[in-house]
């Protein structure tokens, strides 16, 4: 999912700023147990959590209880690499202002939609097991 976000996030056609609405949520699902509709802004970001939830559903089906610890850091692993993947995106793309804006908005759903999205995804996995 890292890689693929990383891929697409390099070939990203910015919209400007103006068309990019700001996020109120917290990473709350919507109504039926889905991803935030947010994230709908911002494909990139949508692929990223598909690409996590694929991997939370294979696993839901054979992961021991035991190895959360493991696969909690491994999440929080894979999440601190998007968030360097971002930094460095940030510091050699040469995004105009609105597109700067843009790719602001996206850095904000990251850290308020999608790691606290994906942490409760996460963990209810590991609770129904």
């Amino acid at each position: 999912a890292v890689k693929t976000f990383e891929l697409m996030l390099a070939s990203y056609k910015w919209p400007k700023g103006s068309q990019v609405a700001v996020s109120s949520g917290q990473g709350k699902a919507d109504e039926a147990g889905g991803p935030p509709y947010e994230l709908m802004q911002h494909p990139p970001l949508a692929v990223l959590t598909n690409g996590f939830l694929a991997s939370f559903n294979e696993l839901r089906h054979c992961v021991p209880k035991a190895m959360s610890g493991d696969l909690t850091e491994d999440l929080n692993g894979q999440l601190r690499e998007v968030g360097l993947a971002l930094k460095w995106y940030g510091v050699v793309s040469d995004l105009q202002d609105g597109e700067r804006q843009s790719f602001r908005s996206l850095c904000d759903q990251y850290s308020n939609c999608v790691i606290p999205y994906l942490r409760r995804s996460f963990e209810g996995m590991m609770m129904n097991e």
